[in-house]
């Protein structure tokens, strides 16, 4: 078994696995992978640079005034529009989760694991 990092002119391969998701393949200049391959890829693992939006905070006085709204849409700016691109954002309370339903997020169906150095 040979464990490395995929080389970008043999990328394609790893499209199979996120089409049986039915995600798009991320842009190689957005992502790596390591690799295990027995002359067929054996396993993968992902590192990708992803956007993280937050935390997000309105002064005291203005909360619940929809502040968060026009925050929301400068940040959409700067994002484009594309497939396989977007952002994530994590909640801390229930009001900010009820923000994110209203912008129209998916709560994904995973616990976030930190490893920090």
């Amino acid at each position: 078994m040979d464990f490395r990092i995929i080389k970008e002119s043999e990328w394609d391969r790893l499209k199979p696995i996120f089409d049986s998701y039915g995600d798009p393949l991320p842009d190689p200049s957005m992502a790596t992978a390591a690799i295990a391959d027995d002359g067929n890829l054996a396993g993968m693992w992902m590192l990708r640079n992803v956007l993280h939006a937050g935390p997000l905070w309105v002064r005291e006085d203005l909360r619940g005034t929809g502040v968060w709204r026009g925050l929301h849409a400068e940040i959409e700016k700067l994002i484009p529009n594309e497939p396989g691109t977007g952002y994530y954002t994590f909640s801390g309370s229930d009001k900010v989760e009820a923000i994110h339903k209203k912008l129209g997020f998916k709560e994904l169906p995973m616990k976030v694991w930190e490893r920090r150095f």
